[in-house]
């Protein structure tokens, strides 16, 4: 359980700063959207991996 709690923090920790960088780079926000086409092919590769 820890294994799994531990990798969820550094997903969302990860997804946080990816929309902070792309607030201060473009002065916009990332979409559920965008962030859903991040973090899709990170899930395959974890599915095979």
């Amino acid at each position: 359980m820890e294994s799994i709690l531990g990798r969820l923090n550094c997903l969302y920790n990860q997804a946080l700063e990816r929309r902070n960088a792309t607030y201060q780079e473009r002065e916009e926000s990332l979409s559920f959207y965008d962030q859903c086409q991040w973090l899709t092919p990170l899930r395959a590769a974890n599915e095979h991996g």
